[in-house]
């Protein structure tokens, strides 16, 4: 069901020398209910006016129900870039979601392979816990530009390390 509420931004943390995470709550308190996967609408006001972004969650293990966590590289003039790497907690926005249809099957194969560049680990942070829960065989094939692009790196080793079905294979491009 596609719900509309609002966000406040509560925090903003570097991932890399790059990509920032920030962390929105509902403000009415309420969860934020979607499948491992899918995305959210953002609407942003700036001095255009009202701008949308889609974002994938990227909650990973200390986010509350009300929580969303966003994953966000810069893109060079991007409106978006501007608005979010220029913020402060307290800014608001219009959430609308979820949707998509990057989400796990119901049925787990017998081995699953995850691929993703920089940013594009969010969708399969939030799977995590529910591919720890099965007995497939999970690979993650990790790309990024170099050591200190690979995002959420510890969090990744450690459940690498939990979940023996779990492996993470990360590839350099420069």
């Amino acid at each position: 069901m596609i719900e509309h509420f609002s966000g406040e931004l509560k925090r903003i943390r570097d991932l890399s020398e790059t990509t920032k995470e920030f962390r929105f709550q509902r403000t009415d308190g309420r969860p934020v209910l979607f499948t491992p996967g899918q995305f959210f609408r953002f609407t942003f006001c700036d001095h255009e006016g009202e701008f949308e972004r889609s974002y994938s969650l990227g909650n990973l293990a200390d986010v509350s129900e009300s929580e969303m966590d966003l994953v966000v590289s810069p893109v060079s003039g991007g409106r978006a870039t501007d608005y979010l790497f220029h913020a402060t907690p307290g800014i608001q926005a219009s959430v609308t979601g979820p949707y998509g249809r990057l989400v796990l099957p119901e049925r787990l194969p017998k081995r699953l392979f995850l691929v993703a560049t920089s940013t594009g680990i969010a969708p399969f942070l939030t799977m995590l816990p529910f591919l720890k829960a099965g007995n497939s065989k999970v690979v993650l094939l990790f790309g990024v530009r170099n050591r200190q692009e690979v995002l959420y790196a510890k969090d990744l080793t450690t459940f690498a390390s939990e979940c023996p079905n779990f492996s993470v294979q990360i590839f350099y491009s420069q």
